[in-house]
């Protein structure tokens, strides 16, 4: 088995980003990175300490990637609230969910 390694420069955040509309992607996701979307349970489904839960634990892979030097960007938003980018990937099976692409 082998693995691919690539050397690049650490990712812009060292937390996930909200996403908030195409410029979060442009500003974070541009170039040979690949952006980790994290669609999270609305606050009102997990409540303040859930959504916390499910932001620490993805900062934490978010951390973890960076000490291996991948180029990761970890992106983050309450699913319902980017229809448009879940359709896309077929989301719609529930959350927490998870996407990976490269623009």
């Amino acid at each position: 088995m082998s693995y691919m390694l690539y050397s690049c420069v650490r990712p812009p955040a060292s937390v996930p980003m909200q996403l908030t509309g195409k410029g979060t992607i442009e500003k974070y996701c541009t170039g040979n990175t690949i952006c980790v979307l994290a669609l999270l349970p609305g606050i009102a489904e997990s409540g303040k300490k859930g959504r916390e839960d499910y932001l620490s634990t993805y900062t934490q892979t978010l951390r973890m990637s960076m000490v291996h030097g991948k180029k990761f960007a970890f992106l983050w938003s309450e699913g319902g609230a980017q229809l448009d980018m879940e359709k896309a990937f077929g989301l719609s099976f529930g959350y927490p969910a998870l996407a990976a692409f490269n623009v």
